[in-house]
């Protein structure tokens, strides 16, 4: 199961409340947090995103009197890359590749837990426009409009400002968009978290029943 949706949709929430079910038993796996993962593993990133995106955008090390990147400054290179599509489609190309390897990586850690786990599911902001959809069985979208995704971005980021927030949003595809591809959907625009899970567990048993 592929789980995506816009900044603040509430998607993390549904990929750990799966991770917290003891049947059906679910391997769980967060691409967003491999970004900084990529950049630790994939160091000749690096100086292409100083290049590219400036040196500020990176951190630095010194030593024998010279210096050379060794991370990301990631308020930074977000200001950079979200102020128009070119940027952010540039450093989709330099990391995106460098995270289907480790999520294939992963995807045989389950195979060989394979008597473990019943489901695998997979949270990934940009499933569809990476194209890495299509590695799933079926996708889930989890939906919010704009302007409160931009209210919860700004309650967990005191750093963005709302017009960054919003720039953001904006460079990524509109829910209409997502849901052209879904399998399942649900919003979490006013409806409480125990009622979505109620449509979670209703999908699950379907999933289960179809196999």
């Amino acid at each position: 199961i592929g789980i995506t949706g816009g900044i603040g949709s509430g998607k993390s929430k549904c990929l750990a409340y799966l991770a917290s079910l003891s049947r059906p038993r679910v391997y769980t796996l967060n691409l967003d947090a491999f970004g900084p993962k990529v950049y630790d593993l994939y160091a000749p990133a690096l100086p292409n995103i100083a290049s590219i995106f400036g040196p500020e955008c990176v951190t630095w090390a010194e030593k024998g009197g010279r210096k050379y990147p060794v991370g990301v400054n990631r308020v930074k290179l977000g200001e950079r890359v979200f102020r128009d599509d070119h940027s952010l489609a540039v450093l989709r190309s330099l990391v995106s590749p460098q995270i289907k390897k480790l999520m294939l990586q992963h995807f045989q850690r389950a195979e060989e837990r394979a008597s473990e786990c019943d489901l695998l599911a997979v949270e990934g902001a940009v499933l569809i426009e990476a194209n890495t959809f299509g590695f799933f069985d079926e996708l889930w979208v989890v939906t919010l409009p704009k302007e409160k995704a931009v209210a919860r971005i700004l309650e967990r980021d005191p750093h963005v400002t709302p017009e960054q927030a919003r720039a953001r949003l904006a460079r990524q595809i509109d829910d209409e968009e997502r849901l052209k591809h879904a399998a399942f959907s649900y919003s979490t625009d006013g409806a409480s978290f125990e009622e979505n899970a109620r449509k979670i567990d209703a999908r699950l048993r379907q999933i289960l029943n179809s196999h």
